[in-house]
Formats: C-alpha cells, structure tokens, sequence
C-alpha cells in the first residue's frame, strides 16, 4: 500500500501533464502541420509560446498601441494599418491566407470573396460559431440567436425572423424612429454655431429607438438595462484579458470580477425576465419586436421565456451598436466631403417636401442610400468576424481544413482592397453604389458590411431605415462640418468606433 499512493500519483501527474500537451501542443500543431503542407504561411510557436496564449498577447498589443496615435486626413480614409496592425503587417509577411495562434485556437485569415462566399453561403453547415466566441456571446447575451448553432440558430431564426420583416419595420416602426430622431434634434435647435459630440448624441438615439421598438418603452425606462448591459460588457473584457482566464475552472472562481459579473448578470435577466412575463400576461401581446417574437413562439413550447430574454439583449446590444456607429461615420464623411452632403440634402428636400418621412420616401432617398453604403464600406460596423470550423472540410475545393480552425474574415480588409475596388478604394466616393452593392466591386460579396448567406445580420434593414430616417431629417435641418477638436482615432471593440468621440459643427439652416 506504501508504493501504490506514489505510483496513483505519479500517473495521474502524468495524465494531466499529457492532457495538457495534448490541448496545448499536440493537437494543434497536428492541425497546422496540415495547414503549411498546403502553403498557408504563419507564425512558428513551440509548446511555450502557445502555453501563454500564442499571438495573441502580440495581435492585442499592435491594436492598443495604435491608440496613441491620430490619423490626418489627406483625402484617403486608408485606415486598415491602424484599426487592424497585426492583419495588415501579417498579410504582407505571409500573404493570404496566412494562419497564427489565438491561445491554442489555430486560426486562419481569408479575404478572397469566392473563399468567404463558401464559408458563408454554400456551405454553412460546416462552419459557425466557434466555441470561444460562442462562450463570449452567451455571457453577454444569453443564449440567442447571435450565439446559436446548427438547430438551435434555426430555431431562433424562425421566432426571431418575422419581427424584421421588411413592411412591419416601415409601416409599424418608423413612425417610432421619426419621433424618436424629433427629440433629440429638438436639442440641437440653437443659435448659430455650435458644436456636438454625435457619437454620445447618436448612442443616445439609437438607445430610444430601440427601447421603444423592442419594448414600446421610453429611453427612460430602458436606462438601467443600457446600464447594466455596457457594465456586463466591461467586465467580461476584464475577465478575458486577465490571467484569471487561464486558471482551471477560473471564470468560476469567487474573485471580484466575477462576483461582480454574477451580480449585473442576475440583476439585468431579472428585468428583461420581467419584462417579458408581463406582456404574456397582458390582454395584447403588442406590435413592438417583443410582442412580434411573443406572436411568434406561442407555438413553439420549446422557445422559452429565457431564450425571449437572449433575443431582448441582442436587439439593445446590436441593435444600438450598430446603428449609432453608422450613423456616427456617416456624419463624419458628408462633414469631409460637403460636395456629398449638399447633394444629399438636396435630394432630401426634393423628397421630403412636407417635413414627412414615410416608407414612400424611404424608397426615394437613393443618394442617401448610396452614402450610407459608402460608409459601410470605408467604416463598416463589425471590421472582423470569424466562424469555427465543424468538421474536416475542403475550402472552395482549393484548401483541406481540419475540424477546429476558426476563420477569421477581416471584412474592414476586404472593403479596402484595390484589386476589388479599383485605386480609389480608400476614397469617399458613393457613385460606386449607383448600380447597387451587387456592381458595385469586382466580386459582388467583397461588400459584406453585415455578412450575407443564411447568418446575414438580421437587424440591417432595421439599422439602414433608422439611418436613412435620422440623416434626412438631420440634413433637412443642418449643415455639419468637422470641429478642429475632434482626433481621428478609429478603433476595433465592439463595433468600429472614433476613440475620443465625434465633434461636430453645426449651423441651424
């Protein structure tokens, strides 16, 4: 019995230590092994490296460093090098698609549209949300749509889809939009020149459109959910940036920033929670996007209260994100270039003749559709996403990817590539758009501002009506122009963001 105790522990030592190799060294660089037979260039890492976390430490230190620094506007808006450092300096070392470590995470960078356009469109079912990011995205939004795979998305898809369907988001919504844009414009009414933060004003907006079309709720009500949501957020960024992720079981641990995050977490699904038991319990479920979803899965006994939860935060999340962001760049462009923004509020004061925007008017506004487009391109909300790999596959017929590599697609890259744009592809020009997005490049899915296939953003054509709505409406009333206090700083978070905000200058017309 003296030598069995040692002998149990000794071989359990080296399980563990094997277990480790295996996750850590092993496998993975099996899996990258059969990457460089094929040419796929990258980063060389031994068992050290990879034990602390690969490239990542080097990716995230190219980006943080960029934040010292501003860019001057010389008539280009080449912003590729200092949003994404690493994929611009990596592509240019080792050539796409190149491969490199996040953690023991092997992934791998692709622009070439055909590529994307069979990741994405032709065969979904080998590719979806690889298990960090899924790990990510059920913290900060619960298990829903955005975090789902295979039939779990497909279920959510089925609740969730009607909500945006295009005639309920015109005649239902945009009424709620004009209301909401009317308020706080009804601020900015002063006396000559004055300047605004419009990334706050347009954050702002964003919030109270949705609050009211998810919930029928004001602003006001919806403040502490905003709240509590952005603080989740911070949080978890805390979390994944600290050694405290690379302890067994370390998200577990009753150390101060996960007491915390159990706090907001418990607090916010208590209120959306809430929020959702009373509409069922209301003579009428409603015509806001809760009472849409609750229409929609009344007969599906299987979509539960807690899944109608992980929806409410993905549309305050998303849907906030996205739209102020757009809105934030597209002022910032027309406010570059006024040749664009005197011929935009032309064709709004054509269209617009009564002060009135409807879902007519909408159809009508093509320029202001094009500019949108325009900065969707050069500054497109979400610069990078990324799609786990599911099983052995073969990449457009050309590239063997074993099971477990995650995708990165750069969409800010492929926005920016001269050989789909032309030589101008760092200018501001919408007459690109003049034909539509599907003419407006070499290959029709290098334009991906909202990916495409069956995971296309869900919530664009409700993000590019608020837009169309809230930039008339400013342009009808407003002429904009850069402030000399604002820093160009475009930085990759969340979504893709001015780092010191957005200051502009306007006159009352």
């Amino acid at each position: 019995m003296v030598f069995v105790i040692p002998v149990l522990a000794t071989g359990l030592v080296g399980v563990i230590v094997y277990a480790l190799l295996w996750k850590f060294w092993i496998a993975p660089s099996r899996k990258e092994a059969v990457l460089r037979k094929q040419g796929i260039k990258g980063p060389s890492l031994g068992p050290p490296q990879l034990f602390k976390g690969g490239n990542k430490d080097e990716v995230l230190k190219r980006r943080f460093s960029k934040r010292k620094f501003t860019l001057e506007f010389d008539g280009a808006h080449d912003i590729l090098s200092h949003v994404l450092p690493d994929i611009h300096s990596f592509s240019k070392k080792y050539e796409m698609p190149y491969m490199y470590w996040w953690g023991n995470e092997l992934r791998m960078t692709v622009t070439d549209p055909e590529v994307v356009r069979w990741v994405l469109s032709k065969n979904p079912q080998s590719f979806g949300k690889s298990a960090s990011i899924q790990a990510t995205l059920i913290k900060l939004l619960g298990y829903g749509l955005v975090a789902s795979n295979g039939e779990h998305w497909a279920q959510h898809r089925r609740v969730v889809g009607p909500a945006f369907h295009l005639e309920k988001l015109k005649n239902i919504m945009a009424g709620t939009m004009v209301d909401c844009t009317s308020k706080v414009l009804s601020r900015w009414d002063n006396d000559g020149e004055f300047e605004i933060d419009v990334e706050k004003e347009f954050s702002f907006l964003a919030a109270d459109v949705i609050s009211h079309t998810a919930f029928g709720s004001s602003f006001e009500k919806g403040r502490r959910i905003f709240h509590l949501l952005n603080l989740q957020a911070e949080l978890l960024t805390k979390i994944a940036f600290s050694p405290m992720q690379w302890m067994p079981f370390g998200r577990l641990h009753p150390l101060r920033e996960n007491l915390q995050l159990w706090e907001v977490q418990k607090e916010l699904d208590a209120i959306l929670l809430g929020l959702v038991k009373d509409r069922r319990k209301s003579a009428s479920y409603g015509r806001d996007l809760l009472g849409l979803m609750l229409e929609q899965s009344q007969d599906n006994p299987a979509f539960k209260d807690d899944k109608l939860v992980g929806e409410c935060k993905t549309f305050y999340i998303a849907g906030q994100e996205t739209t102020a962001t757009l809105l934030t760049w597209a002022m910032y462009l027309l406010s570059q270039h006024r040749e664009w923004q005197d011929r935009a509020r032309k064709e709004v004061l054509e269209v617009c003749k009564e002060d009135e925007i409807n879902a007519e008017a909408l159809n009508k506004l093509k320029l202001v559709g094009m500019i949108l487009n325009e900065t969707l391109r050069l500054y497109p909300p979400i610069p990078i996403i990324q799609r786990g790999t599911f099983n052995d596959t073969t990449m457009g017929d050309k590239i063997s990817i074993p099971k477990g590599i995650v995708l990165v697609i750069p969409i800010l890259a492929m926005h920016h590539d001269k050989e789909q744009w032309g030589g101008d592809a760092h200018e501001f020009n919408p007459e690109r758009f003049a034909r539509g997005a599907s003419k407006a490049c070499k290959h029709p899915n290098a334009f991906m501002p909202f990916s495409f296939g069956p995971r296309v953003c869900i919530g664009q054509t409700f993000a590019l009506i608020e837009a169309k709505i809230a930039l008339a409406m400013i342009l009808r009333r407003f002429s904009a122009s850069l402030s000399p206090n604002y820093q160009h700083c475009p930085v990759s978070g969340v979504t893709l963001k001015p780092l010191h905000g957005m200051q502009l200058t306007f006159i009352r017309r």
